[in-house]
């Protein structure tokens, strides 16, 4: 499933930009935000553009189960680090990646977590960090 996201991203103009999106497949990583690559969800990449705005440097990934990945900004920029209260900081961000094979999205939410995006290619959700 995460080969074929990949070969769509490839396919729609990305190839120059691979960088750690197939590393999904091996559990976690770190993306610098300046360098990430589009991804087939307008939903991560407004995510991405948010972090960016709010001053992340870098985003670290958690591939928890297959589809399902956990993200947060790990590094913030030292004179636009924001409150921790901005829901940038004190939410958690999940994507639930949709699986073509099956035609459903890789589980269900959580049911403690809040919807904040969903397209063909993924949800995002979030939940208030413990």
């Amino acid at each position: 499933m995460i080969k074929s996201l990949m070969v769509l991203a490839l396919a729609s103009g990305c190839a120059t930009h691979k960088l750690h999106w197939e590393t999904y497949e091996t559990g976690a990583g770190t993306i610098k935000v300046s360098q990430a690559p589009s991804f087939p969800s307008y939903c991560f990449d407004g995510l991405m553009r948010k972090w960016i705005e709010a001053g992340c440097n870098s985003v670290s990934y958690e591939n928890l189960s297959e589809g399902y990945i956990n993200l947060w900004c790990s590094e913030w920029k030292a004179d636009s680090f924001p409150p921790s209260s901005h829901l940038l900081r004190a939410n958690d961000y999940w994507l639930i990646l949709w699986n073509e094979a099956t035609r459903q999205y890789a589980r269900m939410p959580p049911s403690d977590t809040t919807y904040e995006c969903g397209d063909a290619a993924a949800l995002l959700i979030t939940a208030e960090k413990d």
